[in-house]
């Protein structure tokens, strides 16, 4: 499932990176494919 950040922090309150919440996320088990970082 593709994930965007932007629609993430409407539910969630939190200010890290991409990266860092792709880390948080493996530490919890939520395992992920990738981090895909673009900026329109």
């Amino acid at each position: 499932m593709k994930v965007t950040l932007n629609w993430l922090k409407q539910y969630v309150d939190f200010n890290w990176s991409p990266e860092e919440l792709a880390e948080r996320l493996t530490m919890l088990g939520l395992d992920g494919e990738c981090v895909q970082v673009t900026r329109c």
